[in-house]
């Protein structure tokens, strides 16, 4: 079985990916070469998503181990039936069930809804799993909305996995339905960083031009819109050596990394951000 590499090599830091296999990305860290057991894609109902990957024998134990790591929050209860999630990085079931965590197998390069639990999927015959979440209609409970019939559903050879590191600019990136993720990028201005993360973690991103500075066109194929209640856009928040999100003030093209360390991206009216700070 293929399986998800990082190599770590320290002082040189390389950003790259697999041709063949998963495409992790290598960072520099002192622990040595790590092969995981198994990678998990995490995806909303409105095509934002992101990659982790972890160690176990089935995908119960790869949830375990990574709960708590590179900005992972993960709500979940183990029970005779095995881990089963309910929650991951702001974004809950329901308690209706209208909405919930589905999962499904990578199977011959198809996903398939499984048909058992996350403890029940070995990593030695999985090399991918995906929590995609889904809307459904609670009469019939028909997905509605989610799921990789719904949603634009990134190559598994373009797997990109968020390092952990505070060495670059930390972005939170939350989309519509509250879900939050990480990434990192470098460069002098927060657009430059912003496009490196982008590039490095196969982000889909189109940036925007003004002669008041660069930014954010669409990001996961969610764009600036007019509604009948305002404009829906990507709004930056900034943080300054880890203080509270505040509103950015300028575009990203005029802010710059030496003075902002973390900045958080969320689609919506602007109103706030609740993804956390990195730590």
């Amino acid at each position: 079985m293929l399986k998800t590499t990082k190599l770590f090599i320290s002082i040189i830091v390389v950003s790259a990916v697999i041709a063949a296999g998963a495409g992790a990305v290598f960072y520099d860290d002192s622990d040595g070469a790590h092969e995981y057991d198994g990678s998990v894609l995490i995806e909303d109902q409105y095509g934002v998503y992101f990659w982790a990957h972890g160690d176990g024998d089935d995908y119960g134990e790869v949830i375990k181990s990574i709960n708590g790591t590179r900005g992972l929050d993960i709500d979940y209860t183990e029970s005779s039936y095995g881990v089963m999630v309910s929650g991951i990085n702001g974004l809950s079931q329901t308690s209706d069930y209208s909405g919930y965590w589905a999962l499904y197998q990578y199977d011959d390069g198809k996903w398939v809804y499984s048909k058992v639990g996350l403890s029940s999927v070995s990593t030695d015959d999985c090399e991918y799993i995906g929590l995609f979440y889904v809307n459904c209609d609670t009469s019939t409970y028909a997905v509605t909305a989610g799921g990789p019939d719904n949603v634009d559903v990134p190559e598994v050879w373009k797997a990109a996995y968020f390092t952990g590191s505070h060495n670059d600019v930390v972005f939170a990136i939350q989309s519509q339905s509250g879900m939050y993720m990480y990434v990192n990028g470098h460069g002098d201005t927060v657009f430059d960083a912003f496009t490196d993360a982008a590039e490095t973690y196969n982000i889909p991103f189109e940036a925007s031009h003004a002669p008041y500075g660069d930014g954010i066109k669409s990001l996961f194929g969610l764009s600036t819109s007019s509604t009948a209640s305002g404009w829906t856009y990507w709004a930056q928040f900034v943080s300054n050596n880890n203080g509270p999100w505040a509103y950015a003030q300028l575009t990203m093209e005029k802010l710059s990394t030496a003075v902002f360390t973390q900045v958080g991206i969320i689609y919506g009216d602007g109103s706030g951000i609740t993804a956390p700070l990195y730590s």
